[in-house]
């Protein structure tokens, strides 16, 4: 599949319209894993695909030259969605230099075992093409070591790799005809971009430097209007995430839990803030980790199980706390009945990521009647005025 971008720039990638994961992010709508091809005098490929894609990837890249005649692979992010396939690759494209960084070449050479002649490129160098002219800008660790971006400075458009990506199918090929996919950028951020948040905020103010006016990431929609909506949204979620609502999360076996859960949100929308309730059981812990992130508080409710609580609860603190958001505020509370300990325990789990517990609240057995319904309510309503 080949659609056009730009005269002579061609979007060459592969739709997974049925994939449905993606780094443990829950997919829907598909993904796509984005691949670029500029027709020059030095005719060049701007990432690559996986190996799983190769047949079709070579199929639109056919439809456009002749693989002989590439002169140039730019390998901006060497992860094997972009580059798995690269060393088949290079076996049509026979006379293609390999464009990339050192650290780059590292990875290409160790994990897939190219053997082919590079261009090691640094921050600010060029590469004419021809007519055009591309400049290498390295952002490391955005979300690996090697990774750069590549801009072609006569078309102002930006080759952004995994930055400003989404994790979604091309239904179209530019974002601004496409509909609500906003989730699914929060999600691929949390995971991909939110662990090193700094690095991305630095490569962030990079492209604030430049003169661009089209974004070209390795996944998800081209942007070529309102370039400033995804820069902002990027920062804004690498900076400052926290929206005002309150995330409740709760395990429960026999619905104690879960009525609670259900009257402590009751008084958190009677105190005027925006909640969600989510049960972890059989919940994407990706999903839950970009609601937390987006969260201004997080509550936490278990049943006293086995003189703790859930299980279920230990693989998504990991994942909270790849979130790095040291003092972010929260709650716990629970049920129990011949022994009380789910909350203590909670809270010693939230301490070491670095939450800050300000209330709790328990009950024996769970809620039993109008009075503990109302203390839940009650309970909702102070944690919003501790905010």
């Amino acid at each position: 599949m080949v659609e056009k971008i730009r005269e002579g720039i061609f979007w060459i990638g592969v739709n997974n319209p049925e994939g449905r994961d993606f780094h443990g992010i829950h997919t829907p709508r598909g993904g796509s894993y984005n691949s670029y091809f500029i027709d020059d005098e030095k005719p060049t490929i701007i990432d690559c695909t996986n190996k799983k894609f190769l047949d079709g990837w070579m199929e639109s890249l056919k439809s456009k030259i002749n693989p002989l005649e590439i002169k140039y692979i730019v390998i901006n992010h060497a992860e094997p969605d972009h580059a798995g396939a690269v060393k088949e690759i290079l076996d049509e494209c026979n006379n293609a230099i390999i464009v990339c960084t050192e650290k780059c070449k590292t990875i290409l050479v160790g994990a897939f075992g190219v053997d082919r002649e590079f261009n090691v490129v640094a921050e600010g160098d060029e590469l004419s093409l021809g007519k055009n002219t591309l400049q290498f800008n390295m952002d490391p660790m955005v979300h690996w070591p090697e990774t750069m971006m590549t801009y072609l400075v006569n078309e102002k458009m930006l080759f952004s790799a995994d930055l400003f990506g989404t994790e979604i199918a091309h239904e179209n090929l530019f974002a601004d005809k496409m509909d609500n996919y906003e989730e699914l950028s929060r999600d691929y951020f949390t995971i991909v971009m939110r662990p090193l948040y700094m690095q991305v905020k630095k490569a962030v103010d990079k492209v604030r430097s430049m003169d661009v006016d089209m974004i070209c990431p390795s996944h998800g929609p081209v942007y070529r209007k309102d370039v400033e909506k995804i820069i902002d949204y990027y920062e804004k979620m690498a900076i400052n995430p926290e929206e005002d609502k309150v995330l409740i999360l709760y395990y429960s076996i026999w619905h104690s839990t879960e009525k609670m859960a259900e009257k402590i949100a009751e008084g958190i929308k009677e105190a005027g803030m925006e909640v969600e309730v989510v049960d972890i059981y059989g919940a994407n812990v990706v999903g839950i980790m970009a609601k937390a992130l987006t969260s201004k508080a997080v509550l936490f409710g278990s049943l006293t199980l086995l003189g703790t609580y859930s299980a279920y609860y230990e693989t998504l603190f990991k994942f909270l706390k790849l979130n790095q958001q040291k003092g972010k505020k929260a709650g716990v509370f629970g049920s129990f009945g011949w022994g009380r300990s789910s909350n203590s325990k909670l809270k010693e789990s939230l301490a070491a990521i670095g939450y800050e517990s300000i209330d709790e609240i328990e009950m024996h057995y769970g809620p039993k009647g109008d009075d503990d319904y109302n203390k839940l309510k009650e309970f909702g309503k102070n944690f919003v005025k501790k905010l």
